[in-house]
């Protein structure tokens, strides 16, 4: 892909306006004061110290002091339709900096797709240079789809004066969710429906409770002497009608537990455990 432009190394003056000496790319629109530079260049209003990666990168724009609308373009192989992959570049402000020969502030420029994936097209920002030229390279990553094997990436700006530069463009594959991270995600969501229903039912519980019957060690009207014999309720709150009595609702499972009455919560929060002596 040529995507650090280092395919043809140029020599002094290190800048050409040869779209030939960027091989893997179409450019279209105004050529400005260059499309290939290198770091070595120099003139009376600044020079060239460094690039986005390697030493040479290429420019958009109208140049000194004209507007212009610019484009390269390059074509991206070996994708799978359906799949996302993560477009990293860089840019850079030609300079823009208060007092500087070449004044107008941050420039933008566009990316996106001219085939092989229709995901939008995005606008990227680089800030001010600190000095001329080209002085501070940022990173920018663009997620696209492939809809087919083969995509298309343009690279434009329209109506802009100087020129904004662009280097290492790379692309690779989205990074996939691990098995895990479902994993954890799903016991999450377990747990949480779990929460919810304890406290539904302790909702439910308050309002069935029959009358006299309380949480904690009670005596219940039914509890007509203590005895050895004693018996576990486990009440089926969700099924049973408003309208049934209390122990109506339970099942009665015969257990040796201690005659004194007595009321818990299960550790299951749709069941509600009644221990008295009969």
């Amino acid at each position: 892909m040529n995507g650090s432009f280092e395919a043809v190394q140029i020599g002094s003056p290190y800048v050409s306006g040869n779209p030939a000496d960027i091989p893997g790319w179409t450019h279209n629109g105004t050529v400005g004061d260059g499309l290939l530079w290198a770091v070595g260049y120099a003139d009376g209003n600044g020079s060239v110290t460094t690039a986005g990666s390697g030493n040479q990168f290429v420019t958009l724009g109208g140049g000194y002091g004209p507007f212009g609308s610019a484009d390269w373009s390059a074509p991206i192989t070996g994708l799978t339709p359906g799949d996302s992959y993560i477009l990293s570049f860089m840019t850079a402000t030609e300079s823009g900096f208060p007092g500087g020969p070449e004044p107008g502030g941050p420039q933008t420029m566009s990316v996106g797709f001219l085939s092989g994936s229709s995901t939008p097209s995005q606008s990227f920002t680089s800030p001010i240079s600190t000095a001329d030229y080209w002085r501070v390279w940022v990173t920018q990553n663009l997620v696209f789809v492939a809809t087919s094997g083969t995509a298309v990436v343009d690279f434009s700006v329209t109506n802009q004066q100087y020129d904004m530069g662009l280097d290492n463009v790379s692309v690779s594959a989205a990074p996939v969710p691990e098995p895990f991270s479902f994993f954890l995600l799903g016991s999450g969501m377990v747990i949480l429906t779990g929460l919810i229903r304890r406290h539904r039912v302790r909702q439910i519980m308050t309002r069935l409770w029959a009358p006299g019957l309380k949480p904690g060690p009670v005596r219940h009207p039914l509890v007509r002497r203590p005895t050895l014999r004693s018996a576990k309720f486990r009440c089926l709150l969700n099924a049973a009608p408003r309208s049934t009595t209390f122990f109506d609702r339970c099942l009665l499972q015969e257990r040796d537990l201690p005659h004194q009455g007595h009321i818990q919560t299960s550790r299951f929060p749709s069941e509600l455990s009644i221990r008295g002596s009969i």
